[in-house]
């Protein structure tokens, strides 16, 4: 698989597993972007990390932006995932991510890739932060 692709494999798709991270799964937040997260035991035929996207309609009322933004956040986050795969085999971990634009205004595309890479920071600590001592 080409390094910076994004394959269907690699998108979150599953209504329970989409569930689960909003129920029981974690957050971080780094602006314009809140990601819910969950990290689980790697299974050897799943991805190391899958993604969804959310921009609200509450806030973007025309199909044109939220797609536009979108896209933004699919291209970040395609261009910087490599950064999140050496970290996920060795710790032995998959996780599955949820990307939500909470911004009022459309933003650039700078500032949505420095959210995303800061987010994947911020993921990578919390979890080392929850990690019992004899795990790591």
């Amino acid at each position: 698989m080409r390094p910076f692709s994004f394959p269907k494999s690699e998108r979150l798709c599953s209504k329970k597993t989409i569930d689960s991270i909003f129920e029981c799964g974690l957050s971080v937040f780094s602006y314009p972007i809140k990601v819910n997260y969950l990290i689980e035991p790697f299974q050897q035929d799943q991805a190391l990390a899958k993604a969804l996207f959310v921009v609200p309609k509450k806030k973007f009322k025309r199909a044109v932006h939220r797609n536009a933004i979108r896209r933004k956040m699919r291209e970040a986050y395609r261009l910087n995932k490599h950064t999140l795969a050496p970290w996920c085999n060795e710790n032995n971990i998959q996780v599955s991510i949820a990307f939500i634009y909470i911004a009022s205004e459309m933003l650039s595309f700078e500032q949505i890739q420095l959210a995303i890479v800061k987010s994947f920071s911020l993921i990578k600590q919390q979890h080392n932060k929850h990690q019992p001592k004899s795990a790591q």
